[in-house]
């Protein structure tokens, strides 16, 4: 859904058939289990303190997707 909500006439079309009480719901459940908020209050990817930090594989196999060209901020896969 965030992949789509760049695209204005895309969150046109579902807009009005998106469950929207149901993300919500779930949503929430799930914030129920994190007592951390600082860190999902902000807007910045928090990154450690040392500079020695690598991508995960996980990371390395999203990178050339197509909806995550605006996941990862730049210079994450520098080192």
């Amino acid at each position: 859904m965030v992949y789509v909500s760049y695209f204005d006439t895309a969150m046109k079309l579902l807009v009005a058939s998106f469950p929207w009480k149901e993300l919500v719901t779930m949503l929430n459940t799930l914030l129920r289990f994190y007592y951390n908020y600082s860190r999902i209050k902000g807007d910045l990817l928090l990154v450690p303190n040392k500079n020695d930090f690598r991508p995960t594989p996980k990371e390395f196999a999203f990178r050339g997707l197509f909806w995550t060209f605006r996941y990862f901020i730049p210079g994450w896969f520098r080192n």
